[in-house]
């Protein structure tokens, strides 16, 4: 049997506010109007992560992470604990943003700010979601946790 799990709300953020809930398109247009940024449901490739990761019993993990203080950079999903990012790299066969140069670069300099931070980063594309490969990363996570406590 196929594990499903609940969608997740759309959400907008506001400032310091994060993850409200939005009720209906037409509130997504005036969140638009008045510069806020709309953060939409997951992609499909963040859903069959979460999927994966919750079949294997992986620890918590927070989604939409906004993990420097002055940038507002996010990452995917984070284990707080281990201080994991977990990046799902969505358009590598349509040539999209990801690979493009203005879009590499500033990919670049995310994920470079998030390891001088002291952050650990795990990029996956399509072929990456499987158990095996997201259940090493919970492994790693997992004793990464245990060593710091």
């Amino acid at each position: 049997m196929a594990l499903r799990l609940p969608k997740r709300p759309r959400t907008h953020d506001i400032g310091e506010q994060t993850q409200t809930p939005v009720d209906s398109p037409s509130e997504c247009a005036t969140i638009a109007r008045h510069r806020l940024r709309y953060r939409g449901k997951a992609s499909k490739l963040e859903r069959r992560f979460e999927l994966l990761w919750h079949a294997i019993n992986g620890p918590e993990l927070v989604s939409e992470f906004q993990f420097h203080p002055k940038r507002k950079w996010r990452a995917d999903f984070a284990h707080i604990d281990s201080k994991t990012l977990i990046e799902i790299e969505g358009g590598i066969w349509l040539q999209g943003r990801h690979n493009r140069a203005t879009g590499f670069i500033a990919d670049m300099e995310k994920y470079n700010e998030a390891t001088l931070s002291g952050w650990r980063i795990f990029r996956l594309a399509d072929i990456h979601l499987t158990q095996e490969i997201v259940g090493r990363i919970r492994e790693n996570s997992l004793q990464l946790n245990n060593l710091s406590h």
